[in-house]
């Protein structure tokens, strides 16, 4: 399920895990594999605005090839570039945004 926003930001999780659905780290298709992680909240500085993901994370096979060698520099830098350009957010808040919600996904990615 995807993050609910008060406001939007950058979405970055896909509606649900399925054949076709997009990478929810990078919006890459198709789905190589998922990542088991419990829901979270994200607090984002701009008042207001709150965001939440709840279920497994879509992964395309380069960001999961990222995410098995545990390489969080690469799959925040990856997301950041892509999804930036896609909404319209230069690179710094993209990838500040992007580490955030990883943070909570490296945190709580179940082996």
């Amino acid at each position: 399920m995807s993050p609910r926003f008060i406001r939007p930001t950058i979405p970055l999780r896909s509606r649900r895990y399925d054949v076709g659905v997009k990478c929810d780290f990078c919006s890459d298709v198709p789905v190589a594999t998922h990542y088991e992680v419990p829901g979270f909240r994200v607090d984002l500085d701009d008042p207001g605005v709150i965001a939440y993901s709840e279920g497994p994370w879509a992964a395309c096979a380069e960001c999961a090839a990222l995410i098995d060698k545990g390489d969080r520099r690469g799959l925040a830098e990856r997301a950041a570039r892509r999804l930036g350009p896609l909404y319209g957010i230069p690179k710094g808040p993209a990838l500040q945004q992007v580490r955030r919600f990883h943070d909570h996904f490296w945190e709580r990615k179940m082996p």
